[in-house]
């Protein structure tokens, strides 16, 4: 047997699908703190809660990225192996792909160093994601 949802339960489902984005829109201070905490943790920065700036997701930020810093026609550089919109967002937006593979020392993947990195950027890049790998 079904039975009806009560009225307060219906009313806020209404509200809340009237809202036209269904991502995470709220973000409790607790996730910012939990940031800041982990950036000197990890990094040894002291970032600002207003430095922060939340994404819906990985693959928008990525787009963002390519968007914010190569101009139509300018390089991005990836260092694959990459989860694969790392590809897509700078080809999706115009921008042209530069690859610059990750080497493997004994089997272990490895990084590029900065000067390889500063070399490609002057040579064919305005913008670089840049992957960092912990053993």
């Amino acid at each position: 047997m079904d039975f009806a949802a009560p009225e307060a339960v219906t009313r806020a489902l209404a509200a809340r699908a009237a809202h036209p984005v269904y991502g995470y829109t709220l973000y409790p201070d607790s996730l910012f703190d939990a940031l800041i905490t982990w950036m000197k943790k990890r990094h040894g920065w002291e970032v600002q809660r207003e430095w922060i700036l939340m994404s819906p997701g990985v693959v928008p930020s990525l787009h963002a990225a390519a968007l914010a810093f190569a101009q139509p026609g300018e390089g991005v550089i990836i260092q694959p192996p990459v989860y694969f919109p790392f590809a897509s967002s700078v080809t999706n937006t115009g921008r042209r792909l530069v690859i610059n593979p990750l080497r493997s020392r004994t089997g272990v993947t490895g990084s590029t160093s900065p000067i390889s990195n500063s070399a490609l950027l002057r040579a064919h890049g305005s913008c670089c994601y840049v992957r960092r790998t912990t053993r």
